[in-house]
C-alpha cells in the first residue's frame, strides 16, 4: 500500500476510535444507559477488530504529525460545545466522516475491508439515532 495511503487510513481509524470513546462516554457516564453502553461497547471492539488489519508498526511508520499541514487549522467553532448533544451530534458526524474515509480509501488495496467499513458506518447512524432518543429522555 502507497504510503500515504496508508497514512490517510491511519489518521481515520485515529479519529474514529477517538469519536467512538467519547460517545461512549457520553452513554456511560452522563446518561448511565447501560443498553447504549453495552453497544457502544460492541461497536468499539468490532471497529478496533477491523483496524487490526492493519498493521500497527505500519501505521506509526507512516505517521508524521510534526509535519502534517492541517494540525493548526482550526474550524470556526472548534472549541465550542454548548451541551452534550453538539458533543454527540460533533462526534457522530467525526466518526461517520472517518468511516466514509476508510471505506473509499480501502477500495486501493484492500477491497474486501471496504464493505466491513460501510457496514460500520450504517449501524453508526443506527447508534446515533438512539442516542438521540435517549437525549430526549434525559433532558
Amino acid at each position: 500500500m502507497e504510503s500515504k495511503v496508508l497514512r490517510i487510513i491511519d489518521a481515520s481509524i485515529n479519529r474514529a476510535r477517538e469519536a467512538i470513546r467519547v460517545l461512549e462516554d457520553m452513554v456511560r457516564f452522563l446518561y448511565d444507559d447501560r443498553e447504549l453502553t453495552e453497544d457502544l461497547k460492541k461497536y468499539r471492539h468490532d471497529f478496533a477488530e477491523l483496524s487490526e488489519k492493519f498493521s500497527r508498526p505500519d501505521r506509526l511508520r507512516e505517521r508524521d504529525t510534526d509535519q502534517d499541514v492541517g494540525t493548526e487549522i482550526q474550524a470556526k467553532n472548534e472549541y465550542v460545545r454548548r451541551s452534550a448533544n453538539e458533543v454527540s451530534a460533533a462526534n457522530f458526524c467525526r466518526l461517520q466522516e472517518s468511516l466514509r474515509s476508510l471505506e473509499e480509501w480501502t477500495k486501493i488495496d484492500y477491497p474486501d475491508l471496504s464493505p466491513e467499513f460501510e457496514q460500520l458506518r450504517y449501524r453508526s447512524y443506527t447508534l446515533e439515532k438512539q442516542c438521540a432518543q435517549r437525549q430526549k429522555i434525559g433532558d
